[in-house]
């Protein structure tokens, strides 16, 4: 289909090539993949659940893959603190799979929003109530149907 993957980060960049320890143990959210999917000339980042002992590595080893993402989904339902890389990539679109009220949670929350709205303005989606399709024309990512959820909300979770 004319997509292409690139893998930009695994749990082994956190390894210390000279002791052999992880940079993982404090926190199993950095043993996320993060990657890049291309169509059409289109980049967008997927940076699963990823924190700030991983962001570092990524800016430093990855620079010219995050500065080709022009969309990102964010870390961590916009829950962990990367902003490291949200300002390098600086991406016209931003996908947060989150609640709409996830950006005024916290004082962080906050924070990356704002962050990601200097360069997204208006193309920031969050989970809602509707599901939203999206097709890449002549290197522009373009919103090209949306229509009402299905289903019903979780309830009664035990964690």
């Amino acid at each position: 289909a004319d997509v292409e993957i690139d893998i930009v980060y695994t749990h082994e960049d956190l390894v210390d090539a000279k002791t052999g320890k992880s940079g993982i143990a404090g926190d199993f959210n950095n043993s996320c993949s993060v990657f890049t999917v291309r169509m059409d000339g289109y980049n967008i980042l997927i940076t699963g659940d990823i924190n700030k002992p991983a962001a570092p590595i990524i800016v430093r080893n990855q620079r010219t893959a995050l500065n080709d993402a022009k969309a990102v989904q964010t870390a961590h339902h916009l829950l962990n603190d990367i902003r490291t890389m949200y300002s390098v990539i600086k991406p016209e679109t931003v996908f947060i799979p989150a609640p709409v009220s996830r950006p005024t949670k916290s004082e962080l929350n906050k924070q990356l929003y704002a962050l990601l709205k200097q360069t997204a303005g208006d193309e920031i989606y969050l989970q809602g109530a509707a599901t939203t399709g999206f097709e890449v024309k002549n290197g522009k990512l373009v919103k090209i149907y949306e229509k009402k959820a299905l289903g019903t909300k979780y309830t009664d979770w035990t964690w």
